[in-house]
């Protein structure tokens, strides 16, 4: 099978075996690797992944090499002193360490679509607290610093039971906040045992609402940051509110997916939680390619878009209702995923192309294919990989 589709940059990974990845030392940039001959390191298919998880493929077929991009959350801004300066501009830790791995993730082409339009997914799971919330909590972290916010000494507060928790976890010990989570024993352990891991303050509440159903349970964790925010030394990041995570995400997993694709998607679909990455990567998507649909998805048993009708369901994270952030001009379509496809698509997705996500990566890629399976074989349909199946083994999906 090819590494890369004929329509689509060099740099686009379209099927990875282990046997095609070396690693090469993180002092090679870009400027510095052979022309035609590929990277240093490079195997004899042309795959080589960095240190810094910049993936490039350099294929043997006569295409020219691809670019080479540097592994940084966000384009770091020219300063008078070119050790500081940060997406925005100055945030209050200049060496951002960890962080620095956020963004610039792999998307990949499933291996069997049948005969319609290829799959891609974006692999998000690869940020280091392993979703594509890295890249929010990076946003309005950065964007309460500059605008004066979120001060040394305070404590960031947040509810949630989803992928948030542990990406702001990271962002906040990364750059020294304290951080207090409130939370429910009706999410999955991986996902509370991450948040303390990396050294948030839980507050965990009993679980009120039936099984399948959060609403309960989000009205009191509501209520309590609520409390909490209020007090002075603390700074909610209000992230149902927040709209530096939308421009976030316009500005990185937005540009990322039309920069490997060189523009050139047909489709572009993923669920809908509080909006913001669908909104964000929407944005960047209809300010260049205006005919490509962008497609939300939610659970079918929750149809909260389509229908305003709120119900249980299995993909957790998605449909509480509708977001206040989710523009419904921007948007085509709306299309819905049942739990037991999620699941089913999840499962088989690590073994068919080592894709270890979540359900509600299960759920998006149902959505995908079926966007396939109306173009045609030279179109692409691009979703996300949002989050790792690790945070999923407790829930006996994989088997």
């Amino acid at each position: 099978m090819p590494l890369c589709s004929g329509r689509l940059r060099a740099d686009v990974v379209t099927h990875l075996e282990l046997s095609d990845v070396t690693l090469m030392p993180s002092t090679a940039r870009a400027g510095k690797l052979p022309g035609s001959a590929g990277p240093p390191g490079a195997t004899s298919r042309g795959v080589t992944l960095s240190n810094d998880r910049t993936l490039f493929g350099n294929l043997t077929t006569g295409l020219n090499p691809p670019r080479i991009v540097e592994a940084s959350a966000y384009p770091v801004q020219p300063t008078s002193n070119p050790s500081q300066g940060s997406p925005m501009n100055t945030p209050l830790t200049t060496d951002l360490g960890i962080l620095r791995a956020v963004g610039n993730t792999p998307l990949v082409r499933l291996r069997d679509n049948g005969s319609g339009a290829g799959v891609l997914v974006k692999l998000e799971y690869l940020n280091p607290s392993g979703s594509v919330k890295d890249r929010m909590a990076l946003a309005i972290i950065e964007d309460a610093e500059q605008r004066g916010e979120l001060k040394p000494g305070m404590t960031v507060v947040e509810y949630t039971g989803g992928s948030t928790g542990p990406a702001l976890a990271l962002a906040c010990r990364a750059k020294g906040y304290a951080l207090k989570l409130v939370t429910s024993s009706c999410f999955t352990p991986e996902r509370l045992a991450m948040m303390s891991a990396f050294g948030a303050d839980l507050e965990v509440l009993p679980r009120k609402s039936p099984d399948g159903m959060i609403q309960e349970d989000v009205a009191g964790m509501t209520a309590r940051v609520a409390e909490l925010a209020a007090l002075p030394e603390y700074f909610s990041t209000d992230q149902f509110h927040n709209q530096a995570m939308v421009e976030g995400y316009r500005r990185t997993l937005g540009q990322e997916i039309l920069e490997q694709t060189d523009g050139r998607l047909a489709a572009f679909c993923t669920g809908v939680g509080t909006g913001g990455t669908l909104m964000g990567v929407a944005l960047a998507i209809k300010e260049k390619v205006p005919s490509c649909q962008v497609v939300a998805m939610e659970p079918a048993s929750s149809p909260a878009l389509s229908q305003g009708v709120v119900g249980p369901h299995q993909l957790q994270g998605l449909s509480g209702g509708k977001s206040p952030l989710v523009d419904l001009s921007v948007i085509d379509s709306v299309e819905t995923a049942g739990d037991e496809e999620a699941i089913a698509t999840a499962a088989s997705l690590v073994k068919t192309d080592g894709i270890l996500a979540g359900i509600t990566t299960g759920a998006n890629v149902v959505v995908a294919r079926r966007l396939a399976e109306r173009l045609g074989p030279d179109d692409v349909v691009v979703t996300i990989a949002v989050d790792s199946g690790m945070k999923y083994m407790s829930t006996g999906i994989f088997g």
